[in-house]
């Protein structure tokens, strides 16, 4: 194999078969916890389409092809080390001819919604969202048993609404019949923005029950919906922020408070130490009081 071959070579594979994964994995990029040195919320960003990486947690080399990045991991290493380590990696090789990155959040031309039901009309879902530390009663009253086809097979997955079709969960898939945000209204002037749908119903599990109607709430479904959520939530007297606490959900925070220009707070220090609220609600060490108490305090 040469320079070029090695280059052409999915990043994505590469750092899987040294059994590191991706923390977090979006349509056209990856996040991870960088490979080149310690740290907590990942700031090491693979993108799929370019087939380049960047650490934004480094200021000078930090970005490049496979290459650039083997020799980074391998201060000793030459190109010529660099391509051998490639060329002699079994585990990849095996990965190149048996596997197919599948790219999640990814609005599919071959998926079609074929029945809508109540969630729970499918216990293995309800199961799926019970794993989730999430009572599927209370889930229930806002996403939906979605049945759907990726040709030749049918699926079932956790929907909910977005403003341009359906975005889907399950245990093995996220994705959607058309990317957009999500938006649950109580004619409220207080609007709580999350991530994802088992973030809100994460939230709303958290609190008192009394106070789910005090809010609107803005699901972006992806951090890819950001600029075209802003409009809406641009139209609320005050936000509130609760996004994933890694680089994309930091990013999109500070992009909406520039916007919203002091009409609204990050309270993701609420789950400080988890990567979202879903992690810090299904957590061993969850102490629902606090996270109440902060809430009724607000």
């Amino acid at each position: 194999m040469n320079a070029k071959q090695i280059n052409s070579t999915p990043i994505i594979n590469y750092l899987r078969s040294l059994n590191i994964e991706p923390y977090k994995q979006f349509s056209s990029y990856a996040m991870y916890l960088s490979p080149l040195r310690n740290e907590i919320y990942p700031s090491f960003k693979v993108s799929f389409k370019e087939n380049l990486w960047i650490d934004y947690g480094i200021s000078e080399k930090n970005g490049g092809t496979l290459i650039d990045l083997i020799l980074c991991m391998n201060p000793n290493f030459s190109v010529s080390d660099a391509i051998k380590s490639v060329s002699d990696n079994k585990s990849l090789n095996f990965s190149f001819q048996q596997q197919k990155i599948e790219y999640y959040n990814n609005t599919s031309p071959n998926l079609d919604i074929i029945a809508i039901h109540p969630l729970t009309y499918n216990l293995k879902l309800c199961e799926y969202v019970r794993s989730r530390g999430i009572d599927f009663h209370l889930a229930n009253q806002y996403v939906k048993s979605v049945q759907y086809r990726r040709t030749p097979w049918t699926f079932w997955a956790v929907g909910n609404r977005n403003e341009k079709g359906w975005s889907l969960r399950s245990e093995k898939f996220k994705g959607c019949t058309n990317q957009s945000y999500s938006l649950f209204t109580n004619n409220s002037k207080k609007l709580c923005v999350m991530e994802g749908v088992f973030d809100f119903l994460s939230y709303i599990t958290l609190i008192n029950r009394e106070y789910i109607q005090n809010s609107d709430y803005l699901i972006l479904n992806s951090t890819t919906n950001l600029k075209s959520s802003i409009s809406a939530i641009e139209k609320y007297d005050y936000i509130e922020l609760y996004l994933d606490r890694d680089y994309s959900g930091v990013s999109s925070s500070k992009y909406i408070k520039e916007c919203i220009r002091g009409r609204g707070e990050d309270k993701s220090f609420l789950y400080d130490g988890y990567k979202d609220l879903n992690e810090y609600l299904i957590s061993k060490t969850i102490k629902k009081p606090n996270f109440k108490h902060a809430l009724r305090n607000l």
